[in-house]
């Protein structure tokens, strides 16, 4: 998987000169929306991560070369993307501002700590101060801090302290980049999500592919099976961890948070059943479990007669995916981090109809509620 924040660490830690380029802003249409990035490696044009492609990227690339070979401070470029070029690839109108920014290796402490909190699954806000001058500074607030931001770091914004702090706190867990005109320049207020977690319970086929789509997706992903020769990092390498367990033993050994995604694939319907009733116990965002209805139903019941509330199964997104009529493994993969990510973006309802008879069981359940 490409990631800019991996990159851009590991270029400036082997003294490569690197050129951040953010989207600040846009007035009509853009190919991508402000927060995009796109890291340019080298006066080749060598990138990692998009800006939104066609000529708008061209563009940017080669105004970010001039930073190899010239010393640029760092600027916000207005690139006009207007309707009469599309005959070059672009089909955008308006204009799009883009913050290009080079980073060396004064700068890393900054983005190391962006990237270990953003892994770790914490929500930050990377902060880019300008003065008249065009230098620039930078710094990160962690979740941790939005009650505590240090003043200092705000100091030369001047009378416009309260605003900044305001807008930084209130930017923590969202997407939308801001930028704020102050006495002494301009400050743009950056909002970066942490990793979600995904819990993949069963390494058979559809967790190989899912694993590899959901971490490209950015999740930071566990798999966890009762089976070693299942459970291996050879057969995932793009997991965050492999975990060789019995299923009901493996929730002791993980955390599972509120921000945490879990999905249930695993190789019979009674391992299925076990870890849906642990797991519809926890504070996960997301849970998962593959099955057809009459699958579903049947478990259901079975957790019902446990003391499992109709309340608590009502979320479980059961069959898992969205209905794309996906039939072999991969595409069922892709189905499930479709899903994954509609939640992400804010639509937390299970996506699926539940059928009649579905429905119908559940209206029939209410001594249960």
């Amino acid at each position: 998987m490409e990631d800019v924040f991996i990159e851009l660490v590991a270029s400036v830690g082997r003294q490569e000169p690197v050129v951040l380029a953010t989207i600040v802003s846009s007035d009509g249409s853009s190919p991508l929306p402000a927060g995009a990035m796109m890291l340019v490696k080298s006066s080749d044009g060598e990138i990692v991560g998009t800006v939104g492609g066609g000529l708008l990227e061209a563009l940017v690339i080669e105004d970010a070369k001039k930073y190899f070979t010239e010393k640029l401070p760092p600027k916000v470029g207005t690139f006009d993307l207007n309707d009469d070029v599309s005959n070059e690839g672009m089909i955008c109108g308006g204009s799009v501002d883009v913050l290009l920014e080079p980073i060396n290796n004064a700068d890393l402490r900054v983005f190391q700590t962006l990237l270990n909190a953003r892994n770790e699954g914490a929500d930050c806000v990377l902060m880019r101060t300008f003065d008249d001058s065009g230098k620039i500074d930078r710094g990160v607030f962690l979740s941790s801090q939005r009650d505590t931001l240090p003043e200092t770091i705000l100091s030369h914004t001047g009378n416009d302290t309260s605003i900044v702090t305001d807008a930084i706190r209130h930017s923590f867990g969202k997407e939308e980049i801001r930028r704020i005109n102050t006495a002494r320049g301009g400050i743009i207020i950056q909002p970066i999500r942490g990793l979600q977690d995904l819990i993949i319970f069963g390494g058979g086929h559809i967790s190989k592919h899912l694993a590899q789509i959901a971490t490209i997706a950015g999740f930071s992903t566990t798999v966890i099976d009762d089976r070693e020769e299942f459970a291996n990092p050879e057969r995932f390498p793009g997991a965050s961890r492999v975990l060789a367990s019995e299923y009901d033993k493996a929730f002791s050994k993980i955390e599972v948070k509120p921000s945490t995604f879990i999905v249930i694939v695993t190789r019979g319907h009674q391992f299925d059943e076990l870890v849906l009733e642990k797991a519809v116990r926890t504070p996960a965002r997301y849970i998962g479990m593959i099955g057809s209805k009459r699958k579903v139903i049947s478990c259901f019941k079975n957790l019902i007669e446990r003391g499992v509330s109709i309340v608590e199964l009502k979320k479980v997104h059961a069959p898992i995916g969205l209905d794309i009529g996906a039939v072999t493994a991969e595409e069922i993969a892709v189905s499930i981090v479709a899903e994954m990510v509609r939640v992400r973006r804010g639509f937390d309802a299970p996506s699926y109809s539940i059928s009649d008879q579905l429905m119908e069981w559940f209206d029939n359940q209410k001594d249960f509620l």
